[in-house]
């Protein structure tokens, strides 16, 4: 005999049935509330889903039991789980789909002790006074006085669950009413069925017949949202395909079961159902976990974009500003140091020796000043990819020995021996834009005057014909590099720990802007030093022509 046979000569067909619905609507259930346990969504989904379980398994009991004491208060179980799930149904498609929802004052006020009261009455003989036995599909039920408020609470809580669905289903956009409207048509045969055959037959029309089936009808609620998960997308695909896998193993196991022949195989097998059950939820909950782990990164990587965005937005909002500013301040920063100058050398008249040193100060300190603006301007003229090359053959000696003698006074000043040595017999050519590599040699040349109390700056130039470079070597007995500070020296904004006691006015702009503008000619710009105190050496390298 196969299973089916085994199954329909047992008369357990009905026990079979009602419990895929179990399964059906109960992974359903899980699968929703785990995807987001605090959404009251997905909350009352799982509490309408069990309460419809236990109410679907004790109106299946009452038609299998011989005791009429034991069948009255199993019926009176069945209702009461009746009036629950028809709450919960009602609070489900009331708060549908949101996630979270401030019920309003008449529900604890009102809806909730309606249900309370109703679902006690339940279990006493106000709705079902005695029965007497189930026989011929006719249900032998004494009804009581107040089972029109049974009906009340079944049939308006459905009913009203069922407006407010259509509510929020009517101000859903396109894309998502179709959803809606297969929840709200699953949801209206289901309760419809359940009053037809669960409360006007048995207690109006003292007809049974199809009571003990009531589970069954929820199946096209669960055919039809489910449906709606497929076609709109309502869960994941890996959550769903997850949750059907384990149905199907779940209802495999349970055909089993139903068709057991002994005790002892059914024990069996009940071990095996229980079994299936526990991996089927364990694995549900797994994939779970890893979608929400996905969705979470998808999220912060969303956000982080988004971020990066609105960096990138504000750096090149920056760079603006720096590059407006820049240009506005040049202006009268060059007048200063116009009309500072041309007191120096005495076109005003000559200048008695305390107000000469005043002068000199601000013409000092404005072209301290100046060389900041400049570096900032070449800054953000950087970052926005603005700064423009014009290379040309250039003579590159004729670069260092220019920028030697615009500082030889500068570093005659503070009692320094500024020296060129040359170690070349020809002619050194680069591709050069003459401009901006004489700022980069200057700006070098400049910082070893700054940063030297006494001794020596010695630039060295040399060219390799073999290998075609050419080497620019700025050596000074200055105060040195911590050699935690040589691997950041070229960064913005960086200064080592030891140039604030010497420069105070630094920006840490300049080597970084040096270093840009070397790149872009295709060399390398590099610093030495053995320490504080022990000088530096900085070592421009550029392919020659």
């Amino acid at each position: 005999m196969n299973i089916l046979s085994s199954i329909t000569s047992g008369g357990n067909i009905d026990i079979l049935l009602i419990g895929l619905m179990a399964i059906g609507i109960g992974t359903l259930g899980i699968v929703a509330y785990f995807s987001d346990t605090r959404s009251i969504t997905n909350q009352a989904f799982l509490a309408a889903a069990f309460s419809v379980i236990g109410w679907g398994v004790f109106n299946l009991a009452v038609f299998r039991l011989e005791n009429t004491e034991v069948a009255l208060w199993t019926l009176r179980g069945a209702v009461f789980l009746a009036v629950w799930h028809a709450f919960f149904s009602f609070l489900l498609f009331f708060v549908f789909p949101q996630e979270k929802v401030r019920l309003p004052l008449w529900f604890y006020a009102g809806v909730l002790p309606f249900a309370g009261i109703v679902s006690f009455l339940t279990l006493t003989p106000l709705i079902f006074e005695s029965v007497s036995g189930f026989t011929a599909g006719v249900a032998n039920v004494t009804n009581g006085p107040a089972i029109p408020l049974f009906g009340l609470a079944t049939v308006g809580f459905h009913g009203a669950g069922l407006l407010f669905l259509f509510l929020h289903a009517l101000k859903q956009d396109r894309q998502k009413r179709p959803q809606f409207w297969l929840v709200l048509l699953g949801a209206s045969i289901t309760y419809l069925l359940i009053i037809l055959f669960n409360f006007v037959g048995p207690a109006i029309l003292g007809n049974a017949t199809y009571a003990p089936y009531a589970g069954l009808f929820t199946f096209p609620y669960i055919v039809l949202t489910t449906y709606a998960i497929i076609k709109h997308h309502l869960l994941n695909v890996r959550i769903l395909s997850t949750e059907i896998f384990a149905s199907v193993l779940a209802g495999i196991a349970l055909v089993e079961l139903v068709a057991a022949s002994d005790l002892s195989e059914m024990i069996f097998r009940t071990a095996v159902f229980v079994s299936v059950l526990g991996f089927g939820f364990l694995l549900i909950q797994s994939v779970i976990r890893e979608v929400r782990l996905r969705e979470q990164v998808q999220a912060l990587a969303t956000q982080l974009t988004k971020a990066n965005g609105r960096l990138r937005e504000l750096d090149r909002q920056k760079s603006e500003f720096l590059s407006i500013a820049s240009h506005q301040l040049r202006t009268p920063l060059a007048a200063i140091r116009g009309y500072a100058s041309l007191l120096i050398e005495g076109s005003y008249g000559i200048l008695n020796p305390e107000p000469k040193e005043v002068v000199e100060n601000i013409f000092t300190s404005s072209s301290r000043m100046a060389q900041i603006v400049e570096d900032f301007l070449n800054v953000s003229k950087i970052e926005q990819g603005r700064l423009e090359y014009r290379l040309t053959p250039t003579d590159l000696q004729k670069l260092v020995q220019a920028s030697i003698t615009e500082l030889t006074m500068s570093a005659r000043n503070k009692g320094l021996d500024l020296s060129y040595v040359p170690q070349m017999t020809a002619q050194c050519m680069v591709q050069a834009d003459a401009g901006k590599l004489q700022h980069v040699i200057s700006n070098l040349v400049d910082n070893s005057i700054k940063y030297t109390a006494q001794g020596s700056i010695t630039v060295g130039l040399s060219c390799d014909v073999k290998r075609k470079t050419a080497s620019i070597q700025i050596k000074d007995t200055g105060i040195g590099i911590p050699k935690e500070s040589l691997n950041k020296l070229f960064d913005k904004f960086v200064r080592a720990r030891n140039a604030k006691d010497i420069n105070v006015t630094g920006s840490g702009l300049g080597l970084y802007v040096a270093k840009e503008m070397i790149q872009a000619h295709r060399g390398v710009i590099s610093v030495f030093s053995d320490g504080e105190g022990k000088g530096s050496t900085f070592v421009i390298s550029l392919p020659t022509i």
